[in-house]
């Protein structure tokens, strides 16, 4: 069976997982920004359902920060890591969640400003579906 993909709504649902998840990652770092990303985070795109959480730090915070991250969520795609960006993947409610750490003001954070692009444009959010 493949990858199945459908629109996302924007819906309650990944809107109440999303801030669950929010809470459990401030309570463990407080001082970063994090954000919905990713397919369910903008209406009317293809998504796969899963939830994609962007979390923003320093360089100076950015391995202290990806080991506490360590404690919430499984090392993804280790081989995609670099000294800006780090993933990691869990489960909950049966929706895959991915979290990626980024370093603020580097060339990885740009998952935030791609959403807000796609939310804004329909004629890039028609491209990116298509």
């Amino acid at each position: 069976m493949g990858i199945q993909i459908c629109l996302s709504k924007n819906n309650n649902y990944m809107g109440a997982l999303f801030l669950d998840w929010k809470r459990k990652i401030q309570d463990a770092l407080p001082s970063v920004c994090i954000e919905h990303v990713g397919g369910t985070s903008i209406h009317g795109a293809k998504t796969k359902g899963d939830l994609d959480i962007s979390v923003q730090t320093t360089e100076a915070d950015f391995s202290k920060d990806c080991n506490k991250i360590r404690q919430l969520a499984n090392v993804h795609h280790p081989e995609l890591w670099t000294k800006d960006f780090a993933i990691f993947s869990t489960y909950d409610k049966k929706v895959k969640i991915d979290i990626m750490v980024v370093v603020k003001n580097s060339s990885y954070n740009t998952f935030a400003k791609t959403r807000d692009i796609l939310n804004s444009s329909p004629s890039l959010l028609a491209e990116y579906n298509s």
